[in-house]
């Protein structure tokens, strides 16, 4: 219900990924991931795909890209130097370590923090 009534009013319905790893949140609430990768997060975009994507970040007017903390490389640098775009962090959610469920206090807030990030990069009201 939080993320229901948090994604309902946005200026978007799409959000921009490091690589395609939310496709059941995009589906839950009628989003479109827009990923600069495939599914492996180790997948390095080519010169191309990453032409395309900013091409397609600047044609919808997104604003934000939002990456994995432990995949934040330099092509989502890049692309937010070329497009203006801010970036935001997302957890997928597999491989939560202690740390980062101490430092957001659970699994409900890491969930949280992620709603947030989405409803930034998606300019929710």
């Amino acid at each position: 219900a939080e993320f229901e009534a948090g994604l309902s009013s946005c200026v978007h319905r799409e959000f921009v990924t490091s690589h395609a790893a939310y496709g059941y949140l995009a589906l839950a609430y009628d989003l479109e991931q827009v990923p600069v990768a495939g599914l492996s997060p180790d997948a390095e975009p080519s010169p191309q795909r990453l032409a395309s994507i900013a091409d397609r970040i600047n044609d919808l007017g997104l604003g934000a890209i939002l990456v994995e903390p432990v995949l934040s490389g330099s092509y989502e640098q890049v692309l937010a130097a070329e497009t203006g775009a801010s970036i935001y962090t997302i957890h997928p959610m597999d491989g939560i370590t202690q740390a980062e469920l101490d430092e957001h206090g659970d699994y409900f807030g890491l969930m949280r923090d992620n709603l947030k990030s989405l409803r930034a990069a998606m300019e929710c009201s």
